[in-house]
């Protein structure tokens, strides 16, 4: 988490893309989330959303999640000023023993509901 602040902080001083996307997305979420979101809320969305997409993608597959929800096509159009390519894979493969787990816990939970059908 502590990376990917540090990253955001970094886009915020150079990256006019970023920047131009991260208010349109605090005016989405001013709206639909609560007029009252901070600048600090907005980002820990994005960090939470960064870091919980492929946890989605995992447990609920292909669920559409981030093409069908308003708020999740928002960050992800944030995120891809920023979070593609060499920078995403380098920052998550920190976090893959996390994924690893999940993903083994996951297919856990989805061998036991199809044994009970």
């Amino acid at each position: 988490m502590e990376a990917l602040r540090a990253m955001i902080e970094k886009e915020m001083e150079a990256n006019q893309n970023f920047l131009s996307q991260l208010e349109k997305f605090w005016k989405v979420g001013k709206e639909s989330i609560n007029s009252d979101i901070s600048a600090f809320d907005i980002r820990e969305t994005l960090i939470q959303h960064i870091l919980t997409a492929e946890i989605f993608d995992t447990v609920f597959g292909d669920s559409h999640f981030h093409r069908e929800n308003n708020i999740a096509h928002e960050l992800e159009i944030v995120v891809n000023t920023f979070f593609t390519g060499t920078v995403r894979r380098n920052t998550l493969s920190k976090v893959d023993n996390y994924y690893k787990t999940i993903k083994r816990e996951a297919s856990n939970i989805d061998k036991l509901i199809h044994s009970h059908r």
